[in-house]
């Protein structure tokens, strides 16, 4: 992988190893890769899980489109979005099996409050794998949470597996994170 970062590098790891974990169609399964950037995470799930599905990419900088689109991953779509506070997307209700989502719910990327709208494009009963600093973003990390709870605790969403980690383990910027899978309900 070129020029990405260790804190995108564990994202990676985390998400792609809870996606092997918690997805067990891996031929009839359409993804979503929310944030994809250069389809990193992508090229992992095609080239590392043998996934054979459906992978659309979604992000909002058509540089980093443009790499994802040279890499062979064979995306069905590539769609530059810039995904507001509603969280509404170019796509139709209860498309996805799957979204993936990695070091993409920060500051100045995906907005906090963008989760609730972004549940619509899942299926019922469908995964929602996403990774967040869990520390270092202010306001962001604690709206983006009570976000989720309230979608918890209103049973849109249920939390079925999480794994915590720590960027940057042996310098004093270090900082946690956690690597999360949810359903939809």
């Amino acid at each position: 992988m070129a020029n990405i970062t260790a804190e995108e590098k564990s994202s990676q790891k985390n998400i792609t190893d809870m996606f092997l974990k918690h997805v067990k169609d891996r031929t009839n399964t359409k993804v979503l890769d929310l944030g994809g950037g250069t389809g990193s995470v992508s090229q992992l799930l095609r080239n590392q899980l043998q996934f054979k599905g459906e992978i659309d990419i979604l992000d909002a900088n058509m540089d980093m489109l443009y790499k994802a689109s040279k890499k062979e991953v064979g995306f069905s779509n590539i769609l530059c979005h810039w995904i507001g506070d509603s969280g509404d997307l170019p796509l139709r209700d209860a498309t996805y099996d799957v979204i993936v989502c990695a070091a993409a719910f920060l500051p100045n990327h995906i907005p906090a409050p963008a989760i609730k709208g972004i549940l619509k494009v899942i299926k019922p009963e469908g995964l929602l794998l996403l990774t967040m600093r869990l520390e270092t973003t202010g306001s962001y990390e604690k709206v983006l949470q009570d976000n989720i709870k309230q979608l918890c605790s209103e049973k849109k969403l249920e939390l079925l597996d999480d794994v915590k980690y720590t960027h940057f383990s042996n310098s004093p910027n270090k900082f946690n994170s956690g690597c999360f899978v949810y359903r939809r309900n």
